[in-house]
């Protein structure tokens, strides 16, 4: 059986999708983590940061 992979490119095996559909899915997951430590660092910062004025403002 052979489906095409993207438009305009050559047909390609299951195999060769389902390699295709993986790199996909870890490069999602690598990216999804950096963007959780990103939040959870900003997070940490702001707790640390609480007690000032609310919402940046002065009174």
């Amino acid at each position: 059986m052979t489906i095409k992979c993207r438009t305009g490119t050559e047909k390609c095996d299951s195999n060769q999708l389902d390699t295709e559909l993986i790199n996909t899915l870890v490069v999602i997951s690598v990216v999804s983590k950096r963007l959780a430590e990103k939040l959870n660092t900003l997070s940490k910062q702001e707790k640390a940061g609480e007690g000032g004025n609310t919402n940046g403002k002065g009174q």
